[in-house]
Parts: C-alpha cells; sequence; structure tokens
C-alpha cells in the first residue's frame, strides 16, 4: 500500500507559489499529493491577498505552512526602496503570522537566506555562526527570523528556518 495515500492528506498553505524558489516546492508538495492553497498578490492564488501590508484572511487550519515569499535580489538604491525589504520580508512574515493565530498549524518553514550571516564566501558556517548581515535584505531576514523563534514558542508551533544559499 502507498504510505502516502495510505495517510490523510496533509494541508498546507505555501507563499511564495509563483517566485524562484516557491514554483519548485509547489510542484514538489503537488508531487506528494497534498492539498495546497497558496497565498499571494495575483489571481492565480487560492488566497490572493497582499500581505505585506494587510492581514490576509486565513480561515482554513493547516498542518503546516511553508513561507518562501520575500524580497530578494535587488540592491536598493533609495531609502523607500531600503524600506521595501523589511515591509515585505518582515512585516509581511508578522502579518502572516497575525492572521494564522485563529488556527495556528503545526509547522511553519520559512525560508531565510546565508546572506544572515554577513559573509561573501565561507567553510563550516554552522547554525551558531554569528548573523552578522548588514544589507538591507540580510536585516530584513533577521528580523523575521527573530520574529518567527519568538512567535513560534509562544504559540507552539514547530519552526524550521532554511538559510538557504543562491
Amino acid at each position: 500500500m502507498n504510505y502516502l495515500k495510505s495517510k490523510k492528506k496533509k494541508k498546507v498553505l505555501l507563499t511564495g507559489s509563483t517566485g524562484f524558489l516557491g514554483k519548485y516546492i509547489y510542484d514538489y508538495l503537488k508531487l506528494l499529493d497534498y492539498n495546497i492553497d497558496t497565498l499571494g498578490r495575483n489571481n492565480n492564488n487560492s488566497i490572493k491577498a497582499n500581505f505585506y501590508y494587510t492581514i490576509p484572511n486565513i480561515k482554513k487550519k493547516y498542518d503546516f505552512v511553508v513561507h518562501s515569499a520575500g524580497k530578494a535580489h535587488t540592491i536598493p538604491k533609495t531609502k523607500k526602496e531600503e524600506q521595501g525589504f523589511y515591509n515585505i520580508n518582515f512585516k509581511g512574515t508578522q502579518n502572516l503570522c497575525n492572521s494564522l493565530k485563529n488556527n495556528l498549524p503545526k509547522s511553519l518553514i520559512f525560508i531565510s537566506t546565508i546572506a544572515v550571516y554577513g559573509k561573501e564566501t565561507g567553510t563550516k558556517i554552522t547554525e551558531n555562526t554569528p548573523l552578522n548581515g548588514k544589507t538591507p535584505y540580510a536585516r530584513s531576514k533577521i528580523k523575521a527570523e527573530e520574529f518567527l523563534q519568538n512567535w513560534s514558542k509562544k504559540n507552539k508551533v514547530n519552526l524550521t528556518i532554511l538559510r538557504l544559499p543562491l
């Protein structure tokens, strides 16, 4: 008997499903036959919301949430562009969590970045390596990680942070 078919289908909420990494995550979750809802700004999402600026109205309870939405890979030229990293990566994370408060998931997976370490190159980088990222991108991800660590502990939600390189 197929293990994945024998268990109840897991319900997952995915942010950033149309982004660079989100597309691959979506395809993989689909392959595993999960029930997937997506949250984002465009009409292709099951839940359409610009959660960077508002708290989405999420009514379902999910087994887990994969938060891969975010602003990356640009160099800000103005203070307004710098603020965009905080609005999207940090404030968007807060708004997402606020939208889940009445239906907490069992787990949340946050896609962060190796940029939080503030290193251009390196070996033997571990989870204990200090977070010395100085760019607006790195700082916004550090703030989001810190918020999520406190939020998940307070709400008893299992948190996994993946600090991926490009």
